[in-house]
């Protein structure tokens, strides 16, 4: 569910400043503040459970997407949790990096309101110089991602690691490829395997100059 701000910018297209980050966020679960992570990657992670956490001075913030639609894999939707508890028991590099976990971004009442959410979400941090990590989600959000990145990194490059290369009219790559105006420098697409491509989608990245590399020849 959003919060009453929260739907106005889908229904009504409000501005981008409209709204504040934390307007597109809901808490993770209180048990991760709980657990244990001495000396590990969760312990050094300000989150977002009780308190929308400072964000401004962070190098990366990681965001969960609570999506499952457009996907066979229902299950997509649990994704961030599950990453969580894996990544949290990480030892941190001993680098100074400041991360942030700014929560999860539920559903929408459509699927093209949570891509907005996203997009809105990643460009506000972008425009802060803050590397969004994201989590869960189905591929098809990359649109909303690409959106965001649109609009602050010029020569954009994509890369996608997939066993199929899907074009049509709905597809996230489709999308990219369409959309305009368009920064997109280049797009890779890495590890397809054969069985799974029509040839005909193969040759139109390379009638564009674009990169797809197939899994056979990447592992030689």
């Amino acid at each position: 569910m959003f919060n009453e701000s929260s739907k106005k910018l889908y229904f009504c297209q409000l501005q981008h400043n409209a709204l504040q980050l934390e307007d597109f966020l809901r808490p993770i679960p209180a048990p991760f503040g709980e657990i244990d992570y001495a000396e590990r990657l969760g312990h050094f992670i300000p989150k977002y459970i009780s308190e929308f956490p400072e964000w401004q001075e962070a190098d990366l913030a990681i965001i969960g997407i609570n999506e499952g639609r457009n996907t066979r894999n229902k299950e997509t939707k649990l994704a961030p949790n599950q990453l969580r508890k894996e990544l949290y028991q990480l030892i941190p590099p001993s680098s100074k990096l400041n991360i942030v976990d700014l929560g999860n971004i539920e559903p929408g009442e459509n699927f093209e309101d949570t891509e907005v959410a996203l997009q809105e979400v990643s460009k506000t941090l972008l425009a802060e110089n803050i590397v969004p990590i994201l989590l869960g989600g189905t591929r098809e959000l990359a649109f909303g991602q690409f959106k965001a990145f649109q609009t602050i990194v010029k020569n954009l490059e994509c890369t996608v690691v997939s066993a199929n290369i899907e074009l049509g009219q709905n597809d996230f790559l489709n999308k990219i490829c369409l959309y305009e105006p368009n920064y997109l420098f280049n797009i890779n697409v890495l590890g397809y395997q054969s069985h799974y491509v029509k040839q005909q989608a193969v040759a139109v990245l390379q009638k564009m100059y674009f990169n797809a590399q197939r899994l056979g020849l990447l592992r030689g």
